[in-house]
């Protein structure tokens, strides 16, 4: 499980790199700990409920992303 977490938090971090310069200097680190703190929870109950954050986290991504860009 170590190694699918930093696998995980990497890719995640590279998601980040999508996002505008400012709003990655002013929100990254907080979106990080979010992640992180969701990616643990879901690990603690189910695959079912890591299955649906990564889904979810995959789906939103590019319109969050593309919306700070506009």
């Amino acid at each position: 499980m170590r190694t699918l977490t930093r696998i995980l938090g990497w890719l995640y971090t590279q998601s980040l790199k999508f996002y505008p310069r400012d709003f990655r200097a002013r929100f990254s680190s907080e979106m990080l700990a979010v992640f992180r703190s969701a990616f643990e929870d879901a690990t603690t109950k189910n695959r079912y409920q890591l299955l649906v954050l990564l889904l979810c986290e995959i789906r939103d991504w590019p319109f969050i992303a593309l919306q700070e860009h506009l």
